[in-house]
């Protein structure tokens, strides 16, 4: 338990981490009225003696330099262990990408969060792919253990452009299953009002385990992406105590949608498929910028196109590599 005893003994897990990017050997421990392991750099879980059937997966750091939900989860972490923090439910921290995380990248060599639903078998091997087949492995192995009919998983990122909407959530895709709104609800809770609805199989994490778990499962923006201590952290103090209060189970979120939760469907999720793919506005462009119907947007490396409808944009990147998402666009629900 050398590594646990260091967590106890007052270290931070997110130290630990980065000191050990690639590798930290799996050990388990009880202390007082909980069971702590380590299931590898950045993998660790709590599961208290009684816990209620909520089994719980916050990660965070998919993106190794999107830090606050880094910085959150380590101090959710170091609570746990030292008492501050109360823990009613099993719950599974991921830090996914420590070797970007060192770097201040968003990753080494492929998008981790475009690996996932097993996607990692049609890249070439490498850093990431490995990373998703060990995140994948570890979840797996977590809902088996705790298969109550209860599963939440929210993914914790920063984005990289300004957003017109500081905090937002993904409800990934999922046909078969009646939207929750107590998840919404407890997305305002955590300051993230704005829900876009994905109308479409991803291969991201979120979706990951919202398709195979049925978990209820969220990709949480919570601002935009700074340097380890750079976070402005008067921002997020609504999202943790929120997480806080959603690990002692005592997070009240009514059965009726909060007035505050505003929602959004994605239109088009635009693909590159040209290296000379490029759009037609700044890179300063804000997240949730309005495009008119007829507005030239983007160059699809053949014709310049319009979007056809009034629409805003959510995620521009035309650095993606072909094949990749370059921007989705999305439109208010009424």
């Amino acid at each position: 338990m050398e590594n646990i005893q260091k967590l106890i003994n007052g270290e931070s897990f997110l130290k630990i981490t980065r000191e050990n990017e690639t590798y930290l050997p799996k050990e388990t421990t009880k202390i007082s009225s909980m069971t702590i392991s380590i299931y590898g750099t950045g993998l660790i879980e709590f599961i208290p003696d009684n816990h209620n059937d909520k089994s719980t997966i916050l990660s965070c750091a998919i993106h190794g330099n999107e830090t606050a939900p880094i910085e959150i989860c380590d101090e959710l972490i170091t609570n746990i262990i030292n008492g501050k923090q109360d823990l009613k439910c099993p719950t599974l921290f991921i830090f996914g990408n420590p070797k970007a995380m060192n770097i201040g990248k968003r990753f080494i060599d492929f998008n981790l969060n475009r690996l996932f639903t097993g996607n990692h078998k049609n890249i070439d091997d490498c850093y990431e792919t490995e990373r998703a087949i060990e995140l994948e492995a570890v979840v797996e192995e977590f809902f088996s253990k705790y298969n109550y009919s209860f599963k939440r998983h929210y993914d914790l990122h920063t984005a990289i452009k300004p957003s017109k909407h500081e905090k937002f959530a993904i409800y990934p895709y999922c046909p078969d299953r009646e939207k929750s709104i107590e998840q919404m609800n407890t997305m305002e809770a955590l300051d993230a009002n704005i829900i876009l609805f994905s109308t479409s199989k991803a291969t991201t994490f979120s979706y990951h385990t919202s398709s195979i778990y049925n978990s209820h499962s969220f990709t949480v923006e919570l601002g935009k992406v700074h340097p380890f201590g750079k976070n402005p952290q008067e921002s997020f103090i609504r999202t943790r105590e929120s997480l806080s209060q959603l690990l002692s189970d005592q997070l009240i979120v009514s059965h009726e949608l909060h007035e505050n939760v505003v929602k959004y469907q994605v239109q088009l999720s635009l693909i590159k498929n040209s290296e000379k793919f490029a759009f037609h506005f700044p890179e300063t462009t804000e997240n949730f910028t309005l495009f008119k119907a007829d507005e030239l947007v983007y160059f699809d490396g053949e014709k310049d196109c319009t979007l056809g409808e009034d629409l805003r944009i959510v995620f521009p990147n035309q650095n993606v590599v072909i094949g990749q998402r370059a921007a989705l666009f999305v439109k208010q629900e009424n």
